[in-house]
């Protein structure tokens, strides 16, 4: 199997967990405490080097998040025509992936998970590449939400809703190898379908019917998130910038306002009366401001 990898990253989604406050910004651009500046940068720190190209997929206010990317390393942005989902962006643009080396791999990176602390693209890559699957999917320790995966070693033999003690939780990023996700997406474009989950569409049917393996990351081996809902973006600025309020530049915060584990984004303007804790806080473009206590 070849080494070279390319990663695919879709950043199109409307970030409706996330409301009000993507309302005026896409999910992948709200803030993110040190050491990153916007949610994408985390997907971005780790896959630039081990990666050959980066493809990032837009739609909600592709504008903000072309431009935000424009000139950097390796990265090509594609916009969809539509909200598509994750997997009906694969198969829109399946004419730019099928020009993929048919030994290679491709990575899916969600826009919106953090990743860090010895965190191994690389390391994802070589198990992927020693066990010989079609896919190998990134895996955690079980966690409260989400489905869980059944293992026996390095290799994945089902989906489970209910976890058994030795189920691990998956993540929503995967790594295939080209020929298999190809033919793939070639089946499901003669289905006509165009708005596609690629958990649900591709993954799920994939393990039991073909070798899918997982790459596990645990303790001290880095650190996975999901920042996709409110509670889980406020915890991980909370994480990252150790409990400190992470505020954007173009907000306008008066003195004696008192703010305490607080994110505020975008042009949010605070005046001496706001005294809030454990909030999101962002405004519109007609100046009203959106607070959101995360408890």
């Amino acid at each position: 199997m070849s080494e070279s990898l390319t990663t695919f990253i879709p950043a199109g989604g409307l970030g409706s967990r996330l409301l009000p406050h993507t309302l005026e910004v896409p999910k992948p651009l709200l803030l993110m405490g040190a050491p990153y500046r916007r949610i994408i940068d985390g997907p971005l720190a780790i896959c630039t080097e081990p990666s050959e190209r980066i493809w990032v997929s837009t739609d909600y206010m592709a504008d903000q998040i072309e431009e935000y990317l424009a000139g950097q390393q390796k990265i090509t942005t594609i916009r969809d025509s539509g909200t598509l989902g994750s997997g009906g962006s694969l198969i829109e643009h399946y004419e730019q992936f099928s020009e993929l080396e048919s030994d290679g791999n491709l990575l899916v990176l969600p826009s919106d998970h953090i990743y860090d602390g010895d965190f191994s693209i690389e390391k994802y890559l070589a198990v992927h590449r020693q066990s010989g699957a079609d896919m190998t999917l990134m895996t955690v320790p079980q966690k409260s939400y989400g489905e869980y995966l059944k293992v026996d070693g390095e290799l994945a033999l089902g989906i489970e809703k209910v976890p058994s003690a030795h189920d691990v939780s998956t993540t929503g990023t995967y790594m295939f190898r080209n020929k298999y996700i190809l033919d793939v997406l070639q089946r499901l474009r003669r289905s006509n379908e165009t708005s596609l989950n690629i958990y649900k569409d591709i993954v799920c049917p994939a393990v039991g019917s073909t070798t899918v393996s997982h790459f596990f990351v645990g303790a001290g081996e880095g650190f996975w998130e999901d920042t996709g809902t409110l509670k889980r973006y406020l915890r991980s600025n909370m994480r990252l910038s150790g409990n400190r309020n992470v505020i954007d530049s173009r907000a306008e915060i008066a003195e004696e306002a008192v703010l305490n584990r607080c994110v505020v984004l975008a042009n949010a303007a605070l005046g001496e009366e706001y005294d809030i804790k454990d909030s999101i806080v962002t405004a519109s473009n007609d100046g009203s401001v959106h607070v959101t206590c995360v408890a």
